[in-house]
């Protein structure tokens, strides 16, 4: 038997299986849904309580289906009814481009270059330099750049298709994948924000108010006094 972990705190829990659903020969196995209340507020399983419970054909689980199935309650299954849908959905793409970005130099990057222990500690949360903010704006000129060169690619496409190479095809793939990134994350930091909104304000997905640059805690690199 295959067991999922449980899916807490939604109303639409999702699993994802290996297992090619699409080769279940007839009377294979059976799927087999567990409601449960947790008790207390600590997190352990062998404590909390089955409310309900139900089992269907792995075979019936076809694409495009929406199966709605009765629960069969433990508690009072004379007065209470329950019913869960279900339904088998297509895996999303595997493949995502992830594009690191390096923030620009900073004043704690320019002290600890100088060896200027007081620079260093005289503030908590460093901005760019001047030359930070150079580099910030070379990144924006970089896509620009990055924008025009697409634009190249699609014309030649169109013009004369004999002409791309498999090279060209995935320098194409990952200009298109960086200028349409549907997420842009930031380190909390000046010195990431200051980067991110300077040299990524041009970024398609982000003038069409398709992704927004978030500022997310986890971003932020490890605290080390020498980093």
């Amino acid at each position: 038997a295959v067991v999922w972990p449980a899916v807490r705190k939604t109303t639409e829990p999702r699993w994802v299986t290996p297992r090619a659903l699409y080769r279940v020969p007839k009377d294979s196995g059976l799927l087999k849904l567990e409601v449960f209340n947790r008790l207390g507020e600590v997190e352990n399983a062998e404590k909390d309580e089955l409310l309900a419970h139900s089992e269907m054909p792995l075979e019936d689980l076809l694409y495009d289906l929406t199966i709605e199935k009765e629960l069969k309650m433990i508690k009072n299954p004379q007065k209470a009814k329950g019913y869960i849908v279900i339904r088998r959905l297509r895996m999303p793409p595997m493949v995502k481009f992830i594009y690191f970005i390096r923030h620009g130099q900073s004043e704690w990057n320019l002290a600890k270059e100088n060896n200027s222990f007081v620079d260093m500690l005289k503030q908590i949360d460093h901005p760019l330099t001047v030359k930070g903010r150079t580099q910030a704006e070379t990144l924006a000129l970089r896509v620009e750049q990055a924008k025009k060169e697409l634009e190249n690619i699609a014309k030649i496409s169109e013009d004369s298709p004999h002409k791309l190479t498999e090279v060209v095809q995935e320098r194409s793939a990952l200009l298109e994948n960086f200028l349409q990134a549907r997420t842009v994350l930031s380190s909390p930091l000046c010195r990431a924000v200051q980067t991110a909104c300077i040299g990524l304000r041009q970024l398609p997905s982000v003038e069409e108010g398709l992704a927004k640059i978030t500022l997310n805690s986890d971003c932020r690199e490890k605290k080390e006094l020498w980093w």
